[in-house]
């Protein structure tokens, strides 16, 4: 399962000077509420890779860097 690195999320935004998820949300043109989600690791469906787009490209950043991929337990492999 991918997981979102919220803590890395959160550091990049200081980086680049964005104080809260509000500014964060009008940067992106995003609903504050998905924002919100999206760093609390609480998405309602899929991230899909137009809005992973939009957050590396205003923080800076790689995909890798703000997603993690962690073992699914219940996901047993041929």
């Amino acid at each position: 399962m991918i997981l979102i690195r919220t803590r890395a999320i959160r550091f990049l935004m200081q980086e680049q000077g964005i104080k809260n998820q509000t500014r964060l949300a009008e940067i992106l043109e995003m609903d504050r509420t998905r924002v919100n989600a999206i760093l609390n690791n609480r998405i309602a469906g899929k991230l899909n890779l137009t809005t992973v787009d939009r957050i590396c490209k205003v923080l800076e950043c790689q995909p890798g860097d703000i997603l993690e991929r962690v073992p699914d337990p219940e996901t047993k492999l041929l």
